[in-house]
Formats: C-alpha cells, sequence, structure tokens
C-alpha cells in the first residue's frame, strides 16, 4: 500500500473525512437531513452512544475490551430508578446511587482483570451477565414506571437550543481530551497500552492504570442509564442492551486500536457522529428495524478491517508476518 495513503488513513482526518461523506450520502437520501430539528436530534441521539465510547475508549487504549456496558446500565438503572419510583430517595440521591454502583461494578471488573488476572473478555462478559441477572431479579423482567417529571430534565430539558445531556457529553469529551494530551495519568494511559512491559519497566504501576479505566468506563456506563432513564421516564430490562458494541464499534471507527497505545477522544466522538449519523439516516428512510441491525453489525466488521488495513495485517506479506 503506498505510504502516503497508510499515513492518511492512521491520521485523525480520514475519520473525519469519513464523517462529511456519510453527511453527504444521507442528505442525498432524505432531504430532511440538514434540517436544523434533524441536526440537533442527532446530536441528542449521540449522547449515549458517545458518553459509552468515551469510557470504553480509556479501556482499549490500555489494550483491553469491557463486554459489561450493557448489564452496568441496566443494573444501575434498575436500582436507581426502583428506589426513586418508590419515593424512597429523591432525584439527586437516584442519580448519586447509580454513578456510585457504576464505579462498583468497574472495581468488580478491575479486580478480576488486575487482580486475578482473567482475561479482560471472560471477566467483562460474566460480569455482565451477572449485573443484568441482578437487574432482571429486581425489576422481574417489568418495567418501572412513575418517576418524578422533574427528573427528565437531564435529559430532554433544553439550554441554549440543545439538551443539558448533549452539553455534558461536550463536557465530558473535553476532560477526557485535556486528561489523555496533558496529564501524567493519560500518558500512562497510553504507555501501558502501546508496550505493558516497558511501560512497567519505566516505573508505570500498570495494574493501577488498568483498573482505573474499568471504574471510568463503569462510571460513565452508569451517566447512560441515567440520561436513558431520564430521556423515557422509566427503565425497561432491555435498556442498554447492545451498548458496549456500539460503542466499541465507535471507538475504532474514530482510529484507536484493539491492540491499544493508538486512539483518543476526538476520534471517538466522530466515530459515535457517524453511528448515529447512519442509524439517523436509515430512520428517516424508514428502513426495516431489523435490516438496521444488520447495516450496524456490517459497519463495525467493516471498522474492524479497516484498523486491521491501518494496521497493514491485511496486505502483510508472510516474510513480515
Amino acid at each position: 500500500m503506498n505510504k502516503k495513503v497508510k499515513l492518511f488513513m492512521k491520521s485523525q482526518g480520514s475519520v473525519f473525512l469519513i464523517l462529511v461523506l456519510m453527511c453527504l450520502v444521507a442528505s442525498l437520501f432524505t432531504d430532511k437531513f440538514f434540517s436544523p430539528s434533524n441536526l440537533s436530534n442527532v446530536l441528542t441521539q449521540s449522547v449515549t452512544c458517545g458518553i459509552s465510547a468515551l469510557g470504553m475508549t480509556f479501556v482499549i487504549l490500555t489494550g483491553g475490551i469491557d463486554l459489561s456496558v450493557g448489564g452496568c446500565i441496566v443494573f444501575t438503572a434498575t436500582i436507581g430508578m426502583k428506589f426513586l419510583a418508590e419515593g424512597t430517595i429523591g432525584i439527586g440521591t437516584a442519580v448519586l446511587m447509580m454513578l456510585g454502583l457504576g464505579i462498583l461494578v468497574g472495581v468488580f471488573n478491575g479486580f478480576l482483570i488486575t487482580v486475578l488476572k482473567m482475561p479482560s473478555f471472560i471477566a467483562t462478559l460474566a460480569s455482565s451477565s451477572v449485573t443484568a441477572g441482578l437487574a432482571l431479579y429486581i425489576s422481574m423482567g417489568k418495567t418501572i414506571i412513575g418517576l418524578p417529571i422533574e427528573y427528565s430534565v437531564i435529559g430532554l430539558k433544553k439550554v441554549m437550543g440543545l439538551p443539558i445531556c448533549v452539553w455534558m457529553m461536550f463536557a465530558l469529551y473535553i476532560l477526557s481530551y485535556i486528561i489523555l494530551k496533558y496529564t501524567g495519568y493519560g500518558r500512562k494511559v497510553y504507555a501501558t497500552g502501546s508496550n505493558r512491559k516497558s511501560a512497567w519497566l519505566s516505573g508505570i504501576n500498570v495494574r493501577i492504570v488498568e483498573f482505573s479505566v474499568y471504574v471510568i468506563n463503569g462510571l460513565m456506563s452508569a451517566l447512560v442509564g441515567i440520561v436513558l432513564t431520564s430521556k423515557l421516564l422509566s427503565s425497561t430490562s432491555t435498556i442498554g442492551n447492545g451498548m458496549e458494541v456500539n460503542s466499541i464499534a465507535a471507538v475504532v471507527i474514530g482510529g484507536a486500536s484493539m491492540t491499544g497505545g493508538e486512539g483518543g477522544v476526538a476520534g471517538t466522538i466522530v466515530g459515535a457522529l457517524i453511528l448515529t449519523i447512519i442509524s439517523n439516516a436509515m430512520n428517516l428512510m424508514s428502513v426495516n428495524a431489523y435490516l438496521q441491525e444488520v447495516v450496524m453489525g456490517l459497519i463495525i466488521i467493516i471498522a474492524l478491517l479497516f484498523d486491521m488495513l491501518r494496521k497493514g495485517y491485511i496486505f502483510r506479506k508472510p516474510d513480515e508476518e
């Protein structure tokens, strides 16, 4: 492959180019795409995937994977909303409880992976099963309703034309960008993902770094649960289903490498927007919901192939392997 092409594919420019092309293609199929109301909807719809993908970015940068996102979302949402619907606690306490539970799930994942040395894939898959099962047991599979209308402020209340949750997502991305770009912790995250052994030899406590990224992802998952339940004013046993797949896809589309050490939050938010735009365009064109799942699955496959192409795995010669 041409060197210039390789360099461009590895740069953030390629991701932004894909975003622009997606917008142009969507506008060709539906004239409603570039309407102010629809663009506002795209930003609003991107919040859940965007926040979830932000937490996943930290995990993937260290070379790990977290499949417990969906389970964490439904677990935190079910418990928080159950107490809130019963009137046992107020909105502020419910939000803090959900954030605390998200951190607890992250601590559990971090313990399994860094202390018990379980592979992240297996550990988080098991964690997802545990949390989703507990959520089903607590709710008995029933939808939790009867939430106070004031709770919808987080997901639906608009400030300067955009919901509060959108501004919250922007703030989280700015904060995360600063952390990863300009702090010692951010450099440790990249170093751990780039070469774990070298990071350890240079004095970085890679266990603490790995542990922390799962806690961050647990916190982000709980935030997604808060946003979703605030928008719906209810909590179902299927809330957050498949969110881990979308978040991983957004991170990879955004230029991160599944092997760690490469990527960033700027690419991740673009990846989340690309996925949201595709979903939005299919809704505007009235594409069958089941076919939408097929399309999203194919996009994830393409994203992984693109990552392999960027790393040179596909066209690598036998003597280079």
